[in-house]
């Protein structure tokens, strides 16, 4: 298993070149290279784009190294917006 720099080496990609094919930014790129977590959707995204470029299909279990962390705070949001739709919880400034 190789690590996403090593594949993005091997393409001759720079990390920016990376972030714009699978459109996310540099930083996140390079972050993902240092082993740093990242979301999920931007992880999908710079893999499926470095397989474009290998002309293969990968997934984010290929990738040696890639650490991905969930986004609670949206669902809580959309929770709590729910609840205040239904009138379950009534709104703050109401």
């Amino acid at each position: 298993m190789a690590t996403l720099k090593e594949l993005r080496f091997k393409v001759r990609l720079s990390a920016e070149a990376l972030g714009s094919l699978a459109n996310v930014a540099e930083k996140t790129v390079t972050r993902a290279e240092e082993g740093l977590p990242l979301q999920e959707v931007k992880a999908v995204a710079i893999v499926e784009a470095l397989g474009q470029a290998l002309g293969t299909n990968l997934r984010v279990e290929d990738i040696e190294g890639l650490t991905i962390y969930e986004v609670l705070i949206p669902r809580i949001f959309y929770f709590v917006a729910e609840q205040e739709r239904s009138g379950l919880l009534q709104a703050r400034n109401a």
